[in-house]
């Protein structure tokens, strides 16, 4: 518990106190701008980071903004987003690659691309496909399961727990023997609200990784309403054959393909803290579609597999992809003075 409190803090303090006094990720760029790159290095490939060095490299960002911060306001600065067109601009940056569409997108509303657009491409992120038996339950409920994190503070309500805690009331109404796992941090005033409620099992200390696969692989559906694309928790979600419904956010739909993999219900309110109504009827609206109806509960989870197996986020097509990436950004003459 003193760790996790440590944690807290750590984060608390760089996220809240350190980004709000400068961009901390570009301080951490100039730092390290006179350190040489180890012998024999054709390529440096750099994420969320700029290289201040002339020396090929690219760029595999998220946002465009955490190249700067994590905190997104400091991309309101017209004399740093001037600074990165620039970075981008110089023959050392050979591409810049977005893990979707989305975040591409960001990069030319943002940015002014002229100088670069040539080196801008996507390659999608992708996971390993996961070996697993299903596991089977006696009582023939359906298990809901709902992931954040144990170590970052306030990504409970980010990933939209809140969300999940109000629906699941609604749904255990509807269906006395529907379950839900949260494997997340959960705030105390959150606990002692929703801690009472019948299938409802709280994951929030340090498990054996086995014991994730297990709440996996015994799951029906996956829950991801938040407010932004956690990319792992979905698709690993994806390849242990689970239906998702999450927010149609930011990547979101290239994720999860409404209809088809899951479901994508209208995020309706940016303050996670409080749920939305309208918001909470959509999730509890999807999910009792799922929970209804198995063979389409089933049918999108084999959907789902295949997306993470042999799909746009399999690990044999991003590679391909970034195969392509790294020939052409290797290709050029070498950088002068490099």
């Amino acid at each position: 518990m003193d760790s996790a409190r440590g944690s807290h803090l750590s984060y608390r303090l760089q996220h809240e106190i350190l980004e709000r006094a400068v961009p901390v990720n570009l301080v951490k760029s100039y730092l390290e701008r006179r350190v040489p790159p180890p012998p024999g290095i054709d390529l440096t490939v750099a994420v969320n980071h700029l290289v201040l060095r002339q020396e090929p490299w690219i760029l595999e960002a998220e946002h465009v903004a955490f190249c700067l911060s994590y905190r997104g306001e400091w991309l309101e600065s017209a004399r740093l987003r001037g600074f990165l067109e620039r970075v981008l601009s110089s023959p050392s940056c050979r591409k810049i690659v977005s893990s979707s569409e989305a975040a591409q997108r960001n990069i030319l509303r943002y940015l002014n691309c002229e100088g670069f657009a040539e080196k801008l491409v996507v390659v999608p992120f992708a996971l390993p496909v996961k070996p697993f038996i299903r596991a089977r339950r006696d009582n023939g409920s359906v298990k809901l399961l709902f992931v954040g994190s144990i170590n970052l503070p306030g990504r409970f309500y980010d990933r939209g727990g809140m969300q999940v805690l109000e629906s699941f009331r609604i749904l255990r109404q509807r269906y006395p023997d529907i379950e839900l796992v949260v494997r997340s941090e959960v705030p105390a005033e959150v606990r002692s609200q929703f801690g009472g409620l019948p299938g409802l099992q709280i994951l929030d200390s340090p498990i054996p990784a086995a014991a994730v696969e297990a709440e996996y692989s015994s799951a029906d559906i996956f829950l991801s309403p938040g407010d932004h694309t956690p990319w792992s928790s979905i698709l690993e979600a994806m390849s242990y054959e689970l239906p998702v419904v999450a927010t149609d956010v930011f990547a979101n739909g290239e994720l999860v393909r409404n209809g088809e993999t899951g479901f994508l219900v209208p995020m309706a309110n940016a303050r996670r803290r409080e749920p939305h109504k309208d918001e909470v009827e959509g999730l509890v609206e999807k999910v009792s579609t799922l929970v209804q109806d198995a063979p389409l509960r089933q049918k999108m989870g084999r959907a789902s597999r295949r997306e993470v197996e042999k799909g746009a986020h399999s690990i044999g097509h991003r590679n391909k992809k970034l195969r392509d990436v790294l020939v052409e950004a290797t290709a050029g003459a070498p950088v002068a003075g490099a």
